[in-house]
Order: structure tokens, then C-alpha cells, then sequence
């Protein structure tokens, strides 16, 4: 298991991305590699590099730091073709602040090959996790996805739950108890979906299976809301498409800046043709 860890040596704070990848790697039996993209290589940087890895990663997880020059979602992109996941972390100044914020984002998101972990809550995984994914039952990458989950709830060790959010809102109910029973009834409607939903997730060996969720809303407000009982979220990288994706954004871009856990964006958009 290949870890590459992206890292912007003209600012500090990267301890704690370190901490989380050498967790990640330590947990499935692999090393870990950073990478630092610069308008030119030089030695300086070389040595930065290396002197950060030989500090801050235990010797036995220790892999090689590499400087690339170029554009830096171009080469995240290909690098991605031989790592196992790379692990970029949220509360990142400067360069990679932007990444999360800006188009770059998108573009490595989307066409990344590898996994991307994204470390939002403060400790590392329980041995344990409690797992998330997004589920379309009606949508055509669900069988991909749900591969790519169930095998990193193998990794991991953990439970995962599956959820199908279902588009659209209840009208606006003030009385709090009235507005539930509402959300109830509706819920209630869709217990075919639920069935389909759990029918799928069947597929997930009895260990770590979990239950099916439905919940009414778009897919990246409905991850992002239940994030807060999990330890991770895994959500596919297709996203939207055409007019949707243009008005609406990427699932997988807000839920990775806003989520209230961990996020491992599974790289489902080089599978299904759009």
C-alpha cells in the first residue's frame, strides 16, 4: 500500500497531516511518500523534503520524497496512477487552501485514479470506524462505488452504512413535532427505495454491513448532515453532469470542505462514461 502525502514547503503546520498518513499507512501495511511541486527542483528543497520524512514518519513506514515541477493538479493527477491513496488535508494555508477551495479542486477530484483522503476530524480512525457512503440506486455508478467501499471497509476494519438521498424539500413547517411526523410519512413513502438500498447493500460482507438510510435532500447536504455520527464518508467522484454540475457544483468538492468527519473520495468518474 502506496500513501502519497502532497506537502507546500513554503509554509509549516504539516505535523498533524503527517500524524493522520502515517496512521493510514500504518493501519493497512504501508509507507508513505511526499511530494512537494515546485516551479523548479532544487537541492534546498530536496533536503527539506527528505529531512521532514525522516522526522516526522517511523523509519519502517518511510518511502521516498520526490519535488516535481509542473502544474500541480497535472501532476497530482498522474501521480495518482501509482499510489493507493493520497491524503491532502483541509486546514492547509496557502497552496493547498486554495486546492480546497478553488477549480484545482475539482480537477483533481474528478480525475484523480487513486483514492483521496481528506483528514477532517481531529484524531485519527477508531480500529473500528463507523463508515458512510453515498448510494444511487437509480444512478449507474453504484456497483463501482459500492466495490471500492466494501473493500475499504475491509482495509479499515470497519461498518458501513449506505444512504440514498432523495432529491427535493418538505414544504416549510414551523411546529418542530408536526414537521417531523411529516418527515416520517414521507420517509414512509419511500420504503421501496429503503428495501432496494438494503437489498444492495447485501452485497457487503455480514461484518462490516451496516443499515440503509433514506433521507430527503441533494446527496452532498444529506453526507454532510450525517457526517457528524460517522468516522468516515466515502462519496464517489463522478458527480453531477451537464446543467446540474454547472448550477450546482461537485458532490464530492463540498462535501470534502464541509463535512464534520473524515472523507475518502473514491475515484468512480474514470468508470462510467458521462
Amino acid at each position: 500500500m502506496k500513501v502519497l502525502v502532497g506537502i507546500d514547503l513554503n509554509v509549516s503546520g504539516h505535523d498533524w497531516l503527517l500524524e493522520r498518513a502515517t496512521h493510514l499507512a500504518g493501519s493497512l501495511g504501508g509507507t508513505v511518500d511526499l511530494v512537494f511541486i515546485a516551479q523548479q527542483k532544487t537541492s534546498e528543497h530536496q533536503a527539506k523534503l527528505q529531512g521532514m520524512l525522516s522526522l516526522l514518519i517511523p523509519e519502517p513506514l518511510q518511502g521516498v520524497a520526490r519535488i516535481e515541477t509542473g502544474d500541480p493538479a497535472d501532476v497530482l493527477i498522474e501521480l495518482s496512477n501509482t499510489y493507493d491513496v493520497m491524503v491532502i488535508g483541509p486546514r492547509e494555508p496557502a497552496a493547498i487552501q486554495r486546492f480546497l477551495l478553488g477549480p484545482m479542486a475539482v480537477r483533481i477530484l474528478r480525475k484523480s485514479v487513486c483514492p483521496i483522503l481528506v483528514p477532517r476530524a481531529e484524531r485519527p480512525l477508531p480500529e473500528q470506524p463507523r463508515m458512510l457512503v453515498g448510494l444511487d440506486i437509480q444512478g449507474p455508478a453504484i456497483d463501482q462505488i459500492l466495490t471500492f467501499a466494501t473493500a475499504w471497509a475491509g482495509k479499515l476494519g470497519g461498518v458501513l452504512d449506505g444512504v440514498f438521498a432523495v432529491p427535493g424539500n418538505l414544504p416549510p413547517i414551523r411546529n418542530k413535532e408536526v414537521r417531523e411526523v411529516a418527515l416520517r410519512e414521507f420517509l414512509a413513502t419511500q420504503e421501496p427505495e429503503r428495501r432496494a438500498l438494503a437489498e444492495v447493500l447485501k452485497r457487503i460482507p455480514e461484518g462490516h454491513r451496516g443499515a440503509a438510510h433514506i433521507e430527503v435532500g441533494e446527496p452532498e447536504d444529506v453526507l454532510v448532515k450525517m457526517s457528524s455520527s460517522y468516522d468516515l464518508v466515502l462519496v464517489g467522484n463522478r458527480g453531477r453532469t451537464g446543467l446540474t454540475r454547472l448550477l450546482m457544483g461537485n458532490v464530492a468538492n463540498h462535501v470534502v470542505r464541509t463535512a464534520g468527519c473524515d472523507v475518502l473520495v473514491l475515484p468512480t468518474a474514470a468508470l462510467v462514461p458521462e
